[in-house]
């Protein structure tokens, strides 16, 4: 991670610590959700190009990253109190 010419060292470490608790929370993803958020969020593929790549229909796709999606928020609703 680059720090951004804007950012204070205090905002580096919070952008940091960050990161780490939203790859923790993506790591505890059960696999196939974990695959597609990584995909379509790290990976930038288009939800055709994931069901290629996973051999699934475009609609269990879309369904996974909902369900991820969801799971996620759930995990991480803390960060925004």
């Amino acid at each position: 991670m680059l720090e951004s010419k804007d950012e204070n060292p205090h905002e580096f470490v919070e952008n940091r610590e960050l990161g780490g608790q939203i790859e923790e929370a993506i790591g505890k993803l059960r696999e196939e959700y974990r695959v597609v958020i990584l995909l379509r969020h790290v990976e930038g593929y288009a939800y055709d190009e994931i069901a290629d790549i996973m051999d699934l229909p475009l609609g269990t796709v879309k369904t996974y990253l909902h369900r991820a999606r969801a799971e996620l928020k759930k995990r991480l609703s803390y960060l925004v109190s």
